[in-house]
């Protein structure tokens, strides 16, 4: 059918991206023109055809939701980027990926019709973020109290940020974001210079006062 809506569907769990291909795949409007179980396959699918939307999860190994969610809409300015994560306004994540360029953030405790709406919101270029996060991220800007340290950080340092701080290696944390060894040693010490802290532990205390990475997707 012409003029359907192309998706892309990307999440490392298996049975969450098949369910939520299976759900979309009755919406007569739509056509799944391709999955992915990680930030990387995401911008090599979108990159090999037009895709006018792309359903991103966030926490998945490798280069994550976040930097997979910049380098689509570098190589693809065209798609629009509707996260869907388990990732709530009490983290980072929803102000970090809607900063890097993603049109729409909703939680995986979402309905179907909220989905469905969010999609028809940004297939328009029209916003969206659930009330709930948005009325959260709108106190969270104007309350002090729950202004966190790592909105200082840039999108790169805070990847790194969150991967110290689960105490993974420089080598591994430069394997997955596709630097060197030193560069993320450079990042890795920039950060401890904006938090005024001194080592990993203090990072990794920091991280979990803060709820960095509390949740799983």
């Amino acid at each position: 059918m012409e003029n359907q809506l192309r998706i892309v569907v990307v999440d490392d769990q298996e049975l969450v991206r098949k369910g939520i291909i299976h759900m979309l795949s009755s919406i007569k409007d739509y056509k799944i023109v391709g999955e992915a179980s990680s930030g990387e396959e995401a911008v090599d699918v979108v990159r090999g055809q037009n895709v006018d939307v792309v359903l991103m999860d966030i926490k998945m190994k490798g280069i994550g939701g976040l930097e997979a969610t910049r380098r689509i809409i570098r190589v693809s300015p065209d798609t629009k980027v509707l996260v869907i994560s388990t990732f709530d306004s009490n983290s980072l994540y929803p102000a970090k990926v809607m900063k890097a360029g993603a049109f729409g953030y909703i939680t995986k405790s979402a309905s179907f019709k909220e989905m469905l709406r969010a999609i028809n919101f940004i297939k328009n270029s029209q916003k969206y973020i659930s009330s709930e996060i948005a009325s959260d991220l709108a106190i969270m800007k104007i309350t002090e109290k729950d202004s966190s340290p790592f909105n200082d950080l840039s999108d790169k340092e805070f990847q790194v940020a969150v991967r110290v701080s689960k105490g993974e290696t420089a080598n591994s944390i430069a394997k997955d974001l596709f630097l060197s060894p030193k560069t993320v040693n450079s990042y890795r010490y920039r950060i401890f210079q904006k938090l005024s802290i001194q080592n990993d532990v203090e990072l990794a205390l920091m991280a979990i006062k803060y709820n960095l990475d509390e949740e799983s997707t």
